[in-house]
Formats: C-alpha cells, structure tokens, sequence
C-alpha cells in the first residue's frame, strides 16, 4: 500500500470527527491524483497496445511512407501519449521492448492468448530484426493512423 494511501486512511480514522478528513477533502487528497494518473497511463498502454495488435506493415515501402507520415503528421499529444505507453512497457529501461516485456503487458488483455500474438506482432513491427522493438518501430506500428 503507497505512504499516499496510509495517510489518507489514517486521516480518515480519527476518533475525533473534528480531526477528521470531510469527504470533500478526502477527495482533494494527492492519493486520488495518484490513481487518476495510473488509470491515465493504463488506459494510453492500452491504446498503444491495441494499435500494436492491428499493425500490419508487411512491405518494407508501407514501412517507409508509414515512418514519413507519422514525423510529419502526429500531433504532440499523441506523440506523448505513445511515449508514456512505450515507458510503461519498458520495464529494465534499456529503451526498447523485448519480446518478454511485450508479454508482459498483453497477457493482462489476452491471458493465454498472449504469446502467439507477440510473436506476430515482434515479426511485423521489428523491422531490423534485432529481436525488440525500438521507439521509432514503436511510434510507426502504434500511432492511431
């Protein structure tokens, strides 16, 4: 349980209800900030993840045009939003995803599922065939096209 919760908790136990947090206090307490964000951050790695799913640049041209649109087209905040997906799944932050952090994070969406679409997805989105997905393959397989 975070220090943010405890306190939060505590608060909310004192004996004397003078003390003691009112509701809209509690709900002005940094722990529901904390959650809001996470479910943010949840719900963008999700996003990412789905559009990783559907990516499917099979030739290395469509690669290319792809590359081209996104660094031109994709606003800031898509942008950021991706780059806060990719940092969620980069769990050792070596700056690219190996095939076990992609598994990792769709066996929460897929359970059994999961292994046999990351093996399609490493071999559609690894365009170097370096084993993990880099930020820029990343960018181009996950933005919202």
């Amino acid at each position: 349980m975070s220090d943010n919760a405890k306190d939060l908790i505590r608060k909310l136990l004192w004996y004397n209800p003078e003390k003691r947090l009112s509701w809209n206090d509690a709900l002005g307490h940094p722990w529901f900030s904390d959650e809001i964000q996470k479910n943010e951050e949840t719900k963008h790695t999700l996003a990412a993840l789905t559009n990783l799913k559907e990516f499917r640049a099979e030739k290395k041209l469509q690669q290319a045009a792809i590359t081209f649109i996104v660094s031109q087209l994709a606003s800031k905040e898509e942008m950021n939003e991706l780059q806060k997906a990719f940092k969620a799944l980069d769990l050792n932050r070596n700056g690219v995803l190996s095939r076990d952090e992609l598994l990792i994070g769709y066996r929460d969406i897929m359970g059994d599922m999961a292994e046999v679409e990351v093996d399609r997805i490493m071999a559609m989105a690894d365009s170097d065939n370096s084993g993990s997905i880099d930020y820029s393959e990343w960018i181009v397989a996950t933005i919202n096209k």
